[in-house]
């Protein structure tokens, strides 16, 4: 996941800073961001932003998909210098020896390792789904629902090269799926 070619991330500032305030907080204990998004709300566009950033940050970013899980979590413990950022997208499409993977890590965390995990829920196996929601929100874990981008989100997406008219009617046409502005 890169950012360098990417346009400018819009209308996902509080995902953001959920994930900062995570980050931040590292030094009491492992964190978890689950971040459920249905397709085209930017998932994986706002995890390349956290990779990014995390990177700037400091931290060991590791992105990875399911099938590569779990080489990803049995290299974490020759990660210790800094804080490692562990960002998993499409944890839907997670198999077998992923969601196990996913299970232990999510069972036993690591101190110093935020793990970020993408995934769309209403196609998410429910072993995955169950493990997710065994890490209960509070000191160490946030579930974050993305939705759609509001009115000013659409428009600001859309740029200004549209009519007036245009611009009225496109938030409505697209219900504020980033993909569908996109097309």
């Amino acid at each position: 996941m890169t950012t360098g070619s990417l346009r400018p991330l819009i209308g996902r500032g509080e995902e953001l800073a959920a994930v900062r305030r995570r980050f931040a907080a590292l030094g009491d204990g492992p964190a978890l961001v689950g971040i459920a998004g249905d397709p085209g709300l930017g998932t994986t566009r706002l995890l390349a932003e956290i990779a990014a950033w995390a990177a700037r940050s400091g931290a060991h970013v590791c992105t990875t998909n399911p099938e590569a899980l779990p080489q990803a979590i049995s290299a974490l413990p020759a990660l210790t210098a800094a804080p490692v950022v562990v960002i998993v997208d499409e944890v839907h499409r997670c198999g077998e020896s992923a969601r196990v993977a996913l299970t232990g890590l999510l069972q036993t965390p690591r101190n110093g390792v935020l793990l970020v995990l993408g995934y769309r829920p209403r196609q998410c196996p429910p072993a995955v789904l169950a493990a997710l929601t065994a890490a209960h929100p509070g000191r160490h874990a946030e579930h974050l629902d993305l939705a759609p981008l509001d009115r000013a989100g659409t428009e600001e997406f859309a740029g200004a090269g549209l009519c007036a008219r245009h611009r009225a009617t496109l938030h409505q046409d697209s219900g504020g799926n980033p993909r569908l502005l996109t097309l």
